[in-house]
């Protein structure tokens, strides 16, 4: 007998409908919870900073695996981490705006959860200015820091005629 058909006989559509919907949900839930676990460890880590502790995070390696299998939610970065390595894939001159690196980032599964995502990505990039790991052309625009940067945007003469090039 053909797998197929027989697989098809031990369970009816609305069966595996039902259990794909009661696992849907249950990834939903721990998605949600892992991001509120997230952003508290990115708080505590910035208060740790704050306070001149080391981080005791762990590293990747560190990392549960089932069978030899990686678990994604193990492998996503920070969000300062993952906006910095979002940025790091385009060419170093690209402008970047929230709603821009929000695409990217939920393009990888890596936005930022909650009711407004926008709003904690705005905040991340203004937190990586004032850590000076990015650099603010405008209002709103971030770009990496180039090696000739003073803290502030080199390009920042070129900006509007840049961002008007592309449209913002």
């Amino acid at each position: 007998m053909d797998p197929l058909n027989k697989l098809t006989q031990t369970f009816s559509l609305v069966e595996l409908r039902a259990e794909k919907a009661t696992l849907d949900a249950e990834i939903a839930v721990r998605a949600r919870r892992a991001n509120q676990i997230e952003r508290l460890i990115s708080l505590l880590t910035d208060v740790g900073n704050e306070q001149g502790e080391s981080s005791d995070e762990p590293s990747d390696e560190d990392a549960p695996t089932v069978s030899g299998e990686v678990d994604p939610q193990a492998q996503r970065p920070s969000l300062d981490d993952a906006i910095l390595r979002v940025m790091s894939e385009w060419d170093p001159m690209t402008l970047w705006r929230g709603d821009k690196l929000l695409v990217e980032l939920e393009r990888k599964g890596w936005a930022p959860g909650g009711r407004t995502p926008r709003n904690t990505v705005d905040a991340t990039l203004s937190r990586l200015k004032k850590q000076e790991r990015l650099e603010r052309v405008d209002r709103g625009v971030y770009k990496l820091p180039s090696e000739t940067s003073d803290g502030n945007s080199a390009a920042r003469a070129n900006a509007a005629e840049t961002l008007e090039l592309e449209g913002a």
